[in-house]
Formats: C-alpha cells, structure tokens, sequence
C-alpha cells in the first residue's frame, strides 16, 4: 500500500521528514519525488526520485534532504507489510 502527499515549499532548506506508525512488525519506507507523484505514475516509474529511506527495522522512519530548492514535491509513504496500518508524518523546512 502506498500513500503520496504532495506539498510545497516556500523557500530552499533543509527538509527533515519522521513517519510513524503502530505496529513494529511491519516495514514502512519513505520516499520523496519531484513535483506531482501518484500511483498511476509510480508504477509507470514516472516518478523523480530524490531521496528515500527503507530501512527495514527503523521505527520511526526518519529522511533528511539538506538544500532542498523551494518547490512543489510528494511524500511517498509505502507499506511492505505484513500487515495492515495507520501512519503518521511531520515535514519540517530549516531554513
């Protein structure tokens, strides 16, 4: 299962992206693409890749992106499962 979030930046900084969720036992990764990112084109691989974390044990999942320019972009949050879940996301600019 995947989530996309798109946002926008108003100025260039450093972007530090934390996801959480409930149960440990499943492996949530992070992503962030680009402009606009949906399913529909992730699974073209239409999407542009700039940064990811999939850490298979990280709990949360923490992604920092130093000199990020001011833009629109989308979160990417995916679930490997095993089970089902509900997550959490805090974005924060430093400029």
């Amino acid at each position: 299962m995947l989530a996309f979030v798109p946002f926008t930046t108003s100025a260039q900084g450093t972007l530090d992206v934390t996801v959480d969720w409930t149960f440990a036992s499943n492996d949530i990764d992070v992503f962030l693409e680009r402009g606009d990112c949906n399913c529909a084109l992730a699974l073209l691989d239409g999407c542009q890749d700039l940064a990811g974390s999939d850490s298979a044990t990280a709990k949360p999942e923490r992604l920092t992106v130093p000199n990020l320019s001011a833009a629109g972009y989308t979160l990417v949050v995916g679930n490997a499962g095993p089970g089902g879940e509900s997550a959490s996301y805090e974005l924060g600019l430093t400029r």
